[in-house]
């Protein structure tokens, strides 16, 4: 079928876009750095905790304090090199495929989707 070879075509395109490339090549490198790895796993961990926290109805002052650790954790992975390559590489990725997909939605729908900076852009959403 002929959609089926272009969802194919576009697949290809999109594995061999510099994109896709940037995010493999910094994933790699968050693979095999310890420091990296570990500030990952840190602030995974952390944003489970305020999850739980959240949702087990955990007192205010404890729901802060996690927030608070979660904010220092995430500049912590700004400020480490391999950590921000890899957050700016996936921020990059994940604006590429949106793009992507809005296009084939407007294909589909003839609909513009709604912009990055949320509904108030558009007036397709009210």
């Amino acid at each position: 079928m002929d959609i089926i070879i272009r969802a194919r075509e576009l697949g290809e395109a999109i594995a061999n876009s510099k994109e896709m490339k940037r995010l493999k090549a910094s994933d790699a490198n968050l693979q095999t750095d310890t420091g990296a790895a570990s500030l990952m796993k840190e602030y995974k961990q952390l944003q489970i905790e305020l999850v739980r926290a959240s949702k087990g109805k955990k007192d205010a002052k404890i729901i802060d304090e996690i927030k608070e650790m979660l904010i220092k954790k995430q500049q912590e992975l700004y400020e480490y090199e391999i950590t921000n390559e890899y957050l700016e590489a996936k921020s990059e990725f994940d604006k590429f495929m949106k793009n992507i997909n809005d296009v084939i939605s407007y294909a589909i729908t003839g609909e513009v989707q709604c912009s990055s900076g949320g509904c108030g852009s558009c007036s397709g959403c009210k």
